[in-house]
């Protein structure tokens, strides 16, 4: 019995447009308005190349879902003109209503990058792998979302673990998510400073960052159960 562990270049080597530029693309088409209040919570604004585009977000995109410039989004917040005769006092709850509502957008990624791998076809791809195709009892890590091993390969579903979810399961959503830790407790910090402080509007802003932080975090901890079924 193999034990194969497969990534993304599996399926691209099947001609698959499976990178993240290709889901960029998909939302370009499809959400043109997210994709660009998306990008400008990561400074990519209308009209850059596509080359900083990639090098900025999309080379390199569960990683870099944690390098917003939080910076300057705690400065803005700060500078926030909400229109109040005593500024912001007493409204933590209306404030971080208002900074939610501008990250919601993390809260459609996931949605949306289930309906971008509902769109990648696989029913004409033909295996180019030859000992996988003979398999019979070996198994598989896989950390695609496709079913390329299911139905090109005709590998028992058994044997294939999906490690961030997988389209051939209903149940088994797409995990996608960073893994830097330092951010959410570099946060959290900030936010708990200012709470010493007493500056509502800044605790606002850094528990919706951190919340952030926290939803679009994958940590490999949560997912390591998994591999005993195999």
């Amino acid at each position: 019995m193999k034990l194969y562990i497969i990534g993304n270049g599996f399926d691209q080597a099947h001609d698959l447009p499976t990178a993240y530029w290709d889901f960029r693309t998909y939302l370009e088409k499809t959400h043109p308005d997210f994709l660009e209040s998306f990008e400008q919570k990561y400074e990519i604004y209308p009209g850059a190349s596509e080359e900083y585009k990639r090098n900025l977000l999309w080379n390199d995109f569960e990683t870099n879902l944690a390098n917003i410039n939080e910076s300057v989004i705690i400065e803005n917040a700060l500078a926030l003109d909400m229109g109040l005769e005593s500024g912001p006092v007493g409204i933590e709850d209306t404030l971080r209503e208002y900074f939610r509502n501008e990250y919601k957008y993390i809260d459609l990624l996931a949605g949306y990058l289930k309906h971008w791998v509902r769109t990648i076809r696989i029913r004409d791809t033909l295996p180019i792998v030859s000992s996988i195709l003979k398999s019979t009892d070996d198994q598989f890590i896989t950390f695609n979302y496709t079913s390329v091993l299911e139905n090109v390969y005709g590998i028992d579903s058994g044997r294939v673990l999906h490690i961030h979810g997988s389209l051939h399961n209903a149940d088994d959503d797409p995990i996608l998510g960073h893994g830097n830790s330092n951010r959410i407790e570099d946060i959290k910090g900030r936010k708990n400073h200012a709470q010493i402080s007493r500056n509502e509007a800044e605790v606002s802003i850094c528990a919706v960052l951190h919340d952030y932080y926290r939803t679009t975090h994958k940590n490999i901890n949560n997912y390591k159960h998994k591999l005993t079924y195999l």
